[in-house]
């Protein structure tokens, strides 16, 4: 995982979906190919008009979540310029699967729901 997350906040992503703690906040995503001179590439993950904010409930609370869909470039998080399936990686992709089973990923992520809501459930 990225050592960003000490610096910034992490997001969920829903991505094919699935969930996914992402590296970095959106416009913040770097592209993990290989430039040709052996490098990490220093472009973004695209973030124009891609996804939307969503509101999910789970059995746990609510969770605050950036939607993409299916979108494979994302989750092999590449730039438009290394969308191909020949592209090289200088490093694995950032992602870590989101668990609610996961105790510190449920305190980082997901807030209790309304009492009114637990009444109704």
């Amino acid at each position: 995982m990225s050592e960003n997350l000490g610096q910034r906040p992490p997001m969920l992503f829903v991505i094919n979906d699935r969930l996914w703690i992402g590296p970095d906040p959106i416009g913040g995503i770097q592209c993990v190919a290989r430039t040709r001179s052996s490098t990490r590439c220093k472009n973004w993950v695209e973030t124009s008009q891609v996804g939307r904010w969503e509101q999910m409930v789970s059995r746990r609370g609510l969770i605050s979540v950036y939607t993409v869909g299916r979108d494979d470039r994302w989750l092999a998080q590449h730039c438009a310029r290394h969308d191909s399936p020949d592209t090289v990686d200088h490093e694995l992709p950032d992602w870590e699967a989101f668990s609610e089973d996961n105790p510190e990923h449920t305190a980082r992520f997901v807030r209790p729901l309304p009492d009114a809501w637990v009444a109704i459930g």
